[in-house]
């Protein structure tokens, strides 16, 4: 059955229409890309090299081309400082990240020739580490003419803290987050910390210790562990694992890296619609209707090891080889009150599929490390950092029910993604595939394609156009569903309020510039949003929501924003006032993957 052409005509007009006017805007706002924002600082971010400057009594260097680094020096701005309401001597309950653990990030050596790509590379090492807010590399004048001294500067944050993660809608309160940890013990950014997740129906407890670089060596470990519990009757109904320990790739000029991971997942799954369980309706010949609460037993056990050489330092091409051990169980609930018909029905149409699979595999990245340096994008008045040209992913794997896999099969995995700098624009796009050919025609396939664009400023803040669009063709396993409203793509609406395996969406968002308030950052959003899913592509009906909201960084906590959306359905029967809020952290909607990859919604 062929689309109804009219409502993809519709979603084709919009598309065209959005698309004509942000590429319109970006062609009109574009310079050069030497005007792309590569070293251009904050206000924040230059009042703290001028500190960091008189602290070691250093002058900037500003032409360091060719001369040589005769040392580096590190400044650890505090927490709290003259620049925030809170009162300083609070810093006496951090501890403020030791310079060693600065330098032992810095890849420019000592003794040769300031070599920029190193220097660009050292900042988004420590850009990307939760620990620091803000991180700056500058030369400053050394004893002589010919040399210069590295200046590493960055921002803590604070690291005795109750992270925390929370969603409300209209409907209340969708799920809270706490997570009290310490992310720099003694200094040495080690994570100590604990974890209470509360949903609807359970709440979780747990534990995590990670270490990101044992003493001497580029090693990562962490280890984390919890159970689930009922809410209704506090009894444990599950609990989770897991375990890593690696070598990563921390730099462009890492020739090798490797790893092992494993985790474990039991638990019961639900699925909600808005603030309540859903049920699974069964027609059942000669009765009446019978109604399943959508929950069942979900058991998961992954396992990975791999290898990766890597070659090229502009230009990459890593080559990654491992075995991979996926194990999933799904079970209806003992307790269940229905007639076997119904619960058979249940099990074969909605719960996914048991599969077990034992896969060596190999992998090809190919990909630039150019990079596109801006604010204003995932985050506030804070520099972020974008790959810039092709980014390539294939992998091929196999499984055979001789070594204990369900299946014997072959697959493969591929995504493509291209990054264009527009002058202070950004333009991100990608596309991905996953096919598996099984026995007993148990196969699986699953196609997508993602686009970013991102417009130079346009009065006082720019716009950002995003669309996704999935389809699976072959599905086996019966996998999860997309869920749409609440807080991600389809604002407006309550939480989960449509499902489907199919998905497409147009996101449209204005952002302002940050306005500093009180040392936090602070930004307008008006959005509107454009989406639809369905088991049948051929049934996906599009909808839409408006709305606006608010952006906080506070850069003594982190990077992340604070979100506040109201937003407004304009499809439907639901009323349009007064609509829903969504309070929680983190942008709507992602920048897809430089390859191509990545999920549609915010993780």
């Amino acid at each position: 059955m062929k689309p109804p052409r009219t409502a993809w005509a519709h979603f084709a007009l919009r598309l065209y229409v959005v698309g004509t006017v942000v590429l319109g805007t970006i062609r009109a706002g574009a310079s050069p890309p030497s005007g792309s924002g590569q070293g251009q600082r904050t206000a924040l971010e230059q009042s703290l090299v001028e500190e960091a400057l008189e602290h070691h009594q250093l002058v900037l260097d500003t032409e360091p081309s060719g001369k040589t680094v005769v040392r580096v020096e590190v400044y650890v701005a505090p927490v709290l400082d003259d620049r925030d309401p809170i009162p300083n001597f609070l810093n006496v309950f951090h501890v403020t990240t030791r310079d060693f653990i600065v330098r032992q990030e810095v890849l420019q050596p000592v003794g040769k020739p300031w070599d920029l790509g190193r220097v660009l590379e050292t900042e988004r090492n420590l850009r990307s580490l939760r620990q620091f807010s803000v991180a700056n590399v500058v030369a400053a004048r050394g004893p002589t003419p010919d040399s210069v001294v590295l200046l590493v500067v960055v921002k803590d944050v604070w690291s005795l803290r109750l992270n925390s993660s929370w969603g409300f809608g209209s409907s209340g309160l969708n799920y809270l987050l706490l997570n009290p940890t310490e992310e720099n013990l003694a200094g040495l950014r080690a994570t100590v910390g604990g974890y209470f997740l509360l949903e609807r129906d359970r709440y979780a407890l747990g534990a995590t210790l990670a270490y990101p670089r044992l003493p001497g060596t580029r090693l990562s470990v962490s280890i984390s562990g919890g159970v689930y519990l009922d809410r209704s009757t506090d009894q444990p109904e599950g609990s989770y694992g897991g375990l890593q320990f690696a070598l990563p790739q921390f730099s462009r000029y890492s020739r090798w890296a490797y790893g092992t991971t494993v985790s474990y997942r039991l638990q019961v799954a639900r699925r909600y619609r808005g603030s309540y369980l859903d049920y699974y309706r069964v027609d059942v010949p000669g009765a009446e209707a019978e109604y399943l609460p959508w929950k069942y037993h979900d058991d998961q056990i992954e396992g990975t090891y791999y290898g990766i050489r890597s070659f090229g330092v502009a230009r990459k091409l890593d080559v990654e080889f491992g075995v991979a051990v996926d194990y999933a169980r799904y079970r209806v609930m003992s307790d269940v009150d229905a007639s076997s018909e119904a619960i058979a029905t249940f099990e074969s149409d909605a719960l996914p599929v048991s599969d077990t699979k034992i896969s060596p595999y190999v992998s090809l990245s190919a990909y630039e490390t150019r990079f596109f340096r801006t604010t204003s994008v995932e985050s506030l008045g804070l520099q972020e950092d974008y790959r810039l040209g092709y980014g390539l992913v294939t992998t091929l794997f196999v499984a055979t029910q001789a070594v204990g896999s369900s299946r014997d099969l072959v697959g493969g995995r591929s995504s493509l993604g291209y990054t264009f700098a527009l002058g202070d624009s950004l333009l991100r796009v990608g596309a991905s595939n996953r096919i598996v050919v099984a026995n007993s025609g148990k196969n699986e396939g699953h196609v997508s394609a993602s686009a970013r664009a991102m417009s130079p400023f346009v009065g006082v803040g720019r716009f950002h156009v995003d669309g996704y669009w999935a389809y699976r063709y072959q599905d086996y396993l019966n996998v999860s569903r997309y869920g749409l409203g609440g807080n991600n793509r389809l604002r407006g609406y309550p939480a989960n309020s449509f499902y489907g395996k199919n998905l497409a969406a147009v996101n449209v968002e204005y952002r302002t510039r940050g306005v500093d308030v009180l040392s936090a950052q602070v930004g307008l959003v008006a959005f509107y949003d454009v989406a639809g899913v369905a088991d049948d592509i051929s049934t996906l009906e599009m909808r839409q929501g408006t709305g606006a909201g608010l952006r906080v960084v506070f850069p003594q906590a982190e990077r992340t924003v604070l979100r506040l959306d109201w937003g407004i359905p304009l499809s439907g029967d639901l009323p349009q006032l007064p609509g829903s809020i969504y309070f929680t952290f983190g942008q709507a909607f992602p920048v897809p993957g430089a390859s191509g990859g990545g999920s549609p919604f915010s993780e």
